[in-house]
C-alpha cells in the first residue's frame, strides 16, 4: 500500500470516516476518542440502526484521500461488495439497493467505473465536499457507469464541466449543480439519458448554451434554482 507514512494517513483516513458515520447516527464522538474505543460507540448506536445498515440504503464516508484511481478505487469497490452482499440476497426483482458515496474536502481526481456484480445496487455520488475540484475534466474527473449511478451532487466552487466527463451514465437521473457553475462545454451532456433532470442553482438561463449537447434533449428536464 505504500510507504509507512502512507498507511499512517490511510489508517487517519479510515478512523476519521468511521467517527463521521458514528456522529451521523447520533453517537457522541470526541478528539480525545482513540481508533479502540470505536468498538464500543458502535454499541451505542441508538436501536434499530447499524453503521452501515444492512437495508435497502447505505452511506458509505469515503476516506479523506486525495485520488480515487487504481488501488484507491479497486478497494472502494471492494467495501461496497461487502456492504452490499450482507443486504441483496433477499431483495426481489423490483428493488433496488442504493449507496450513497460521501467523498471528502481531499479529493482532487476521481476516476470511476464502479459498478459490483449485483445489477440491483444504485449510487449516488455527493461531492459537495469536494473543495479541490473547480472542474470536470479528463484526467481530473471522468465516470463511466454502465449501469448504477442515479445521482451526481457537485461541489461548490465548480466552474467547468468539459465534454467527455459523463459518459455512458445511462442510469442517471439527476444531477446537481451549484451555483459557482461558469461555464458548461457544448457536448457536455450528450451522454445523458432519457429523462434526465439537471439542477442548476443559478438564475434562469444564466449559463449559455443548454441543453449543452444531450442527445435526448427532448426529455431532459433542465431546473433553474434561483427563480
Amino acid at each position: 500500500m505504500g510507504t509507512i507514512s502512507e498507511k499512517l494517513n490511510y489508517l487517519m483516513d479510515t478512523k476519521n470516516a468511521i467517527k463521521n458515520a458514528l456522529i451521523e447516527k447520533g453517537v457522541e464522538v470526541s478528539n480525545t476518542d482513540n481508533f479502540r474505543s470505536y468498538s464500543n460507540k458502535i454499541l451505542e448506536i441508538p436501536s434499530g440502526e447499524e453503521l452501515f445498515e444492512p437495508s435497502l440504503y447505505s452511506t458509505i464516508v469515503v476516506p479523506n484521500i486525495e485520488d480515487i484511481t487504481g488501488d484507491n478505487r479497486t478497494r472502494l469497490a471492494q467495501s461496497i461488495e461487502k456492504l452490499v452482499n450482507l443486504s441483496t440476497t433477499n431483495l426481489s426483482e423490483t428493488n433496488q439497493y442504493i449507496v450513497k458515496l460521501l467523498f471528502q474536502d481531499k479529493l482532487s481526481t476521481i476516476d470511476c467505473a464502479l459498478q459490483t456484480d449485483d445489477c440491483k445496487v444504485q449510487y449516488i455520488m455527493d461531492m459537495s465536499r469536494c473543495s479541490q475540484f473547480t472542474e470536470l475534466s479528463v484526467g481530473k474527473a471522468v465516470f463511466n457507469f454502465p449501469h448504477g449511478l442515479i445521482e451526481l451532487i457537485l461541489p461548490n466552487g465548480i466552474k467547468t464541466i468539459k465534454n467527455s466527463v459523463l459518459n455512458y451514465v445511462t442510469d442517471l437521473k439527476q444531477i446537481y449543480i451549484p451555483n459557482s457553475i461558469e461555464t458548461i462545454e457544448d457536448k457536455a451532456f450528450y451522454y445523458l439519458p432519457q429523462n434526465c433532470t439537471v439542477i442548476i442553482d443559478k438564475e434562469p438561463d444564466s449559463i449559455s448554451g443548454a441543453p449543452w449537447g444531450a442527445y435526448y434533449a427532448d426529455t431532459l428536464q433542465i431546473i433553474w434554482k434561483r427563480t
